[in-house]
């Protein structure tokens, strides 16, 4: 986990926390969001954190980790049949919900 200095800290907005009214949990990025998670879980099981405020933590944490969940892949699969047709239609024609599904169709192939 990269070191997050006082005066970074500061700079931070406040919805890059996962308490923003406290400026608790600073997660600027996925390391810093999985060490959120991981101190939020220790602080309710020592009893210093209500359940309520881990869920807050942990949906935070998520969009950090897993990005938007828009953005997500659809459940069903595309044919081949589909993807061509995408493909080859003119730039621009694409329906959103195809497009969000090769993005994410792409960026799963480049992070392997």
């Amino acid at each position: 986990m990269a070191k997050l200095s006082t005066t970074t800290r500061n700079a931070l907005p406040g919805s890059n926390f996962g308490l923003p009214n406290q400026r608790k949990y600073p997660m600027p990025n996925k390391s810093h969001a999985a060490n959120a998670k991981a101190r939020a879980t220790q602080q309710v099981k020592a009893g210093n954190l209500s359940p309520s405020a881990k869920a807050q933590i942990d949906a935070k944490a998520n969009k950090v980790l897993h990005g938007n969940s828009a953005a997500k892949a659809p459940k069903a699969p595309m044919t081949t049949q589909m993807v061509k047709a995408i493909k080859n239609s003119p730039k621009g024609s694409i329906p959103p919900g195809l497009a969000r599904y090769l993005a994410a169709k792409k960026a799963a192939k480049a992070g392997k």
